[in-house]
């Protein structure tokens, strides 16, 4: 591990996202873990480890719905239902 230059954690990296297709929060984390280790364990600076392949955030539907997407939602409903939802 001592050995491992700065283009081995630019490999690293960029197989984490690629083949095994983790997240943005766990290539974050790794990234920050190898620096840490790399620093502060071997006392060795690795230097520039930029441009690796960077997971990308996933859009996501949102969770909740605004204000006005609930009031346009009750004026669709009647009685008992719309009742039930507001």
């Amino acid at each position: 591990m001592a050995s491992a230059s700065g283009a081995d954690v630019r490999a690293f990296l960029t197989r984490l996202v690629v083949e095994e297709r983790l997240g943005v929060a766990a290539q974050n984390q790794a990234l920050n873990a190898l620096l840490f280790y790399f620093r502060q364990v071997e006392a060795k600076d690795l230097g520039d480890v930029s441009g690796f392949a960077q997971a990308r955030r996933r859009v996501r539907m949102p969770v909740v719905l605004s204000r006005q997407e609930c009031d346009r939602l009750f004026d669709r409903m009647e009685g008992t239902p719309r009742l039930m939802a507001e």
